[in-house]
């Protein structure tokens, strides 16, 4: 059988088609090396913040398992139970009440460790994704410099034009790589603030909850229900439940703060806000309603709680006006990125046509066979190597 010869039009046709797959991949896969960047510094910050959950949750796991034993030799001793007498059920109470708030606390913190591995595991996912587009980029270019290499063979024409859309691709490259890890930094400043946000929300619902246990302890009413219930309502039930409520509140601020803080290593604009002072049993009020709990010591605790609600309140308004300022920083970052996007895409397909032509001409014997080398332009890209950028 008579081997197939491949004719010099048949090798630059398909020379141009791959060169029109390989400018694809790179154009895709413009934006993916500043992307990368700002994801490793979003997970490396996440995971600190799912260290201290994680840590907090072994520590509520050691401590329970501490208290359940307690309770159970207590419970379990007869002697005690025999000569304690009414103090004995007191302590009983108690030990059990601790264990109850133990395991609530055990299962809140377990859902937060596990809400925030759920986003690790997602960031560690896109991360795996984008370094391989990355590998896919850096193959994409070293192809394309050999691709043009394998066609280029004979006398070279005059490119004069092919030098000047070149040029104005790496111009338009050199604006956009900038452009798009700005674009990159203020989005995940806006997705901090929006976390810092929600944990916020989450503390004034706490002190909402506390406020209404407060109240109900104050009248001696049980607990959402408009009607006196003396015999059901067990007041120092309502004054844990009321320190459970606080407990989440000093939490879900200290998260928010967490949040605004790497929001402003990412940009210094961003402020902060006064962390307000969460009514916490341990002032001389709240140790005074603790010993002696009466009406009286619970409205002035009650007073505390409320204040806490007004500075969570002054904190979400500062949150919010970050948050507004962040998104509109947004939408400028994203006009530009978009912008100087579609100017490297036109310049790109500009010198991608002209090449095109360049192939063709070879093809019907007009012009040189020594296509254009790519090498130049894509000099900086092998490895790809990113032009440093003032946020200042």
């Amino acid at each position: 059988m008579v081997p197939t010869i491949e004719s010099p039009k048949d090798r630059i046709s398909a020379a141009a088609a791959e060169g029109e797959r390989l400018l694809s991949v790179i154009a895709a896969t413009e934006d993916t090396a500043a992307t990368l960047t700002q994801v490793k510094l979003d997970l490396a910050a996440l995971k600190n913040i799912w260290y201290d959950a994680d840590a907090l949750y072994s520590e509520l796991s050691a401590r329970l398992k501490k208290e359940e034993k307690e309770f159970e030799d207590l419970r379990g001793s007869h002697i005690k139970k025999f000569f304690a007498g009414s103090q004995y059920k007191e302590k009983l109470t108690k030990e059990e009440n601790d264990v109850i708030e133990l395991l609530e606390w055990q299962a809140k913190a377990d859902k937060t460790r596990k809400e925030l591995k759920a986003k690790l595991d997602d960031m560690k996912e896109r991360r795996q994704k984008l370094e391989h587009m990355l590998e896919q980029r850096v193959q994409a270019l070293n192809d394309l410099d050999n691709l043009y290499a394998v066609v280029s063979d004979g006398p070279s024409p005059d490119n004069a034009e092919e030098d000047v859309l070149e040029a104005e691709m790496k111009a338009a490259q050199q604006i956009f790589v900038p452009i798009q890890s700005r674009y990159s930094q203020v989005a995940s400043v806006f997705n901090y603030i929006t976390m810092a946000r929600s944990r916020v929300t989450f503390a004034a619902g706490s002190a909402a909850k506390a406020l209404k246990i407060s109240e109900s302890d104050i009248f001696d009413l049980k607990a959402g229900a408009g009607i006196r219930a003396n015999r059901n309502f067990n007041s120092a039930v309502a004054d844990r439940k009321e320190r459970e409520e606080l407990g989440l509140v000093r939490r879900s601020l200290a998260e928010a703060s967490q949040f605004l803080a790497l929001a402003h290593e990412l940009d210094p604009e961003v402020g902060g806000f006064i962390m307000p002072k969460v009514a916490d049993g341990k002032s001389a009020v709240g140790r005074v309603d603790d010993l002696i709990n009466t009406p009286v010591t619970d409205y002035l605790f009650h007073r505390e709680i409320k204040a806490t609600a007004e500075g969570i309140a002054a904190a979400g308004a500062i949150v919010d006006e970050e948050l507004r300022l962040a998104e509109e920083k947004k939408s400028v970052w994203t006009e530009k990125r978009d912008a100087a996007g579609k100017d490297l895409k036109q310049a790109r397909e500009k010198l991608q046509q002209l090449r095109a032509r360049i192939f063709e001409d070879a093809v019907n014997g007009q012009g040189s066979s020594t296509a254009p080398s790519y090498e130049q332009a894509t000099a900086n890209e092998h490895p790809p190597q990113y032009i440093p950028f003032s946020y200042s």
